[in-house]
């Protein structure tokens, strides 16, 4: 940690929201696991009790292009352009099942979202 709370010389920007790790791995059934790590700001401790739901998105999407073949996703009932990726939250010890989007069906550009406060739009 740094009591200075800055970590200028490690992860993240001195707040617990930009402190945070996946550590993503394979299970033996094939699914992706997803652990969740935060960093301590001001004190040097690592908690692994907690997890994060922004994470676990990235964690799907990451699953999806480096851990899991195409034979491990599943349709999605959201969208025809999403598949589901089965993730092993392992500091909860349950099941997570990410809706992400397929990596070969882009979205039109009519179709992209925006949120008020933040320019632009994205897929």
């Amino acid at each position: 940690g740094d009591p200075g709370g800055l970590q200028l010389d490690g992860l993240g920007g001195g707040l617990s929201s930009t402190s945070k790790v996946a550590v993503m791995g394979r299970e033996a059934d094939g699914s992706a696991r997803y652990t969740f790590v935060q960093v301590g700001v001001r004190a040097a401790a690592v908690d692994w009790s907690a997890s994060c739901g922004n994470l676990a998105a990235a964690a799907g999407i990451f699953a999806r292009d480096e851990l899991l073949g195409p034979a491990a996703l599943r349709p999605s009932g959201f969208s025809p352009r999403h598949a589901v990726v089965p993730l092993w939250q392992a500091n909860a010890g349950h099941r997570m099942l990410v809706h992400v989007p397929r990596s070969d069906a882009a979205v039109p550009a009519a179709e992209w979202a925006a949120i008020a406060g933040v320019p632009g739009r994205a897929p």
